[in-house]
């Protein structure tokens, strides 16, 4: 067997879990749902072609829910510590993202990276983050963000990756692989917003069909629980003309009049400074602008493993043999067979009495 034995959904899966190899995410079920490039299905086929004994297996490694390729069962080791990482860096910052909406000019806020995937490299990493600006003020959001950020002494742990103008969400067409990664930002504020860029996006909708803003995937839920809709927006302009001065930060933190100072900051600043926007300078900061090439030249690697038929205990010529076939070392010119270990079928214990049945290469479990 080998990689062209495999059907159309095998071999989308395959892609998935290779995609989220460039950033070392190991995949569950239904992120590998989520993430199917070019095709739709079911949840349930996707659990089924996972299967142990499906022919998937012998390319694709699991712990528990957790997939990678067979020879990177590294990521799984390292995905607790990973986890932890995210889970400190939410707690941290879980109640300042959800007030960063509350800034002038902010529509909307979500997670992306990594981080989106409930993923950290480090405990210090930043989380970065896609605001989505009101029509228009994309220049001012983004100085709004960054002052605010150095205001509440959030500098190292956030990082901007994206601002967007909330009238113009329509991005330059990319690849699968951007398109996976646009798709796999999760709102934190204002969830239609991001409905409305991921519309505006048919091109990435028509590369990763699966994947629905609304559905969680392998993303902890309380990644996502308890968003705060559009409608906060409106009330964010009111506190905000009404001089409310806890409408950004904390209890511990108020300062009188916050949203003057704020304005008089931004207003103050160039805000035309360059800043890194959705596209190919920011796959290129996630390691992630050649991502289409990357997988293909390692499903091409792939392509070179295969897998042997178990060969069978008895001769079929000869129905009257019933000893198994002594072992036989492996010669130089057999093929290579990497994968899952075979697993013998469950039976009832033999009687003492009884011979114990030679251990062969064909029957490695006796």
């Amino acid at each position: 067997m080998n990689i062209d034995d495999l059907g159309p959904l095998e071999r989308a899966a395959l892609r998935a879990v290779l995609r989220a190899e460039l950033v070392g995410a190991p995949l569950t079920v239904a992120s590998i749902w989520r993430s199917l490039p070019r095709y739709t299905t079911s949840l349930p086929n996707v659990r089924a072609a996972l299967e142990d004994g499906a022919p998937l297996r012998n390319w694709v490694a699991r712990d528990k829910d957790h997939h990678v390729i067979v020879g990177r069962e590294d990521l799984l080791r390292g995905m607790a510590r990973r986890q932890g990482a995210a889970d400190a860096r939410w707690r941290e910052l879980e109640k300042p993202l959800r007030g960063l909406s509350k800034l002038p000019w902010v529509e909307a806020v979500g997670i992306t990276g990594t981080m989106a995937l409930g993923l950290l490299d480090a405990d210090d990493a930043p989380c970065p983050i896609v605001v989505i600006a009101e029509g228009g003020r994309v220049p001012l959001a983004r100085a709004a963000v960054r002052a605010w950020r150095r205001a509440a002494g959030l500098k190292a742990a956030i990082r901007i990756a994206a601002v967007l103008d909330g009238d113009d969400l329509a991005l330059p067409e990319g690849d699968e692989t951007a398109a996976w990664w646009l798709l796999s930002v999760r709102p934190v504020t204002n969830e239609q917003a991001f409905e409305r860029l991921f519309d505006a996006n048919p091109w990435a909708r028509a590369a990763i069909p699966n994947c629905d803003a609304r559905s969680t995937g392998g993303v902890p839920e309380y990644f996502v629980g308890a968003r705060i809709d559009g409608k906060l927006a409106a009330l964010r302009r009111a506190a905000v003309a009404r001089g409310d001065d806890g409408v950004l930060l904390t209890s511990t933190q108020r300062s009188a009049g916050w949203e003057e100072a704020l304005q008089d900051v931004v207003g103050s600043r160039p805000i035309a400074a360059p800043c890194r926007e959705w596209g190919d300078d920011l796959l290129a900061v996630a390691g992630l602008e050649d991502g289409d090439a990357r997988v293909a030249a390692r499903e091409a690697e792939l392509a070179t493993w295969t897998f042997g038929e178990d060969e069978a205990v008895a001769s079929e010529e000869d129905p009257e043999v019933t000893a198994a076939p002594a072992a036989q070392a492996p010669t130089a010119d057999a093929p290579k067979v990497t994968g899952t270990k075979s697993r013998a079928p469950k039976t009832r214990p033999r009687p003492q009495t009884r011979p114990k049945r030679s251990r062969s290469a064909a029957a490695p479990e006796g």
